[in-house]
């Protein structure tokens, strides 16, 4: 599970029997930026949410939460950085949201 932008670790040292989510990486102290690809966080974010789909503001906040290095000292591209994994990177898809869909935005649904 390697892709290019944020390192190269894979997440092949997690436990086999750990659920696949952003959950089963290792914790980082808040100034020090994870060693993890965006694809691989991406893709943990989405497979460890409840319908394995997030909306782009939801991939955005799990990372956030998950390493608080992106949300205090990352520089702000690192968001274009996902946008741009998410559109050229065909293992994720985007689906249309109905009307009736919670969440806040106008963008569509991820999933893997």
């Amino acid at each position: 599970m390697h892709g290019s932008g944020g390192g190269g670790q894979s997440v092949s040292s997690a436990s086999a029997s750990a659920p696949l989510s952003l959950d089963s990486l290792p914790s980082y102290p808040p100034d020090q930026k994870p060693p993890f690809s965006y694809p691989v966080l991406i893709r943990l974010a989405i497979l460890g949410s409840p319908q394995k789909r997030l909306l782009l503001s939801q991939i955005y906040s799990a990372i956030e939460e998950k390493f608080p290095w992106y949300r205090d000292s990352a520089p702000k591209a690192w968001k274009a950085s996902v946008r741009h994994c998410l559109s050229l990177n065909k293992e994720f898809v985007r689906m249309q949201r109905a009307v009736e869909d919670p969440g806040v935005g106008c963008g569509g649904w991820w999933s893997v």
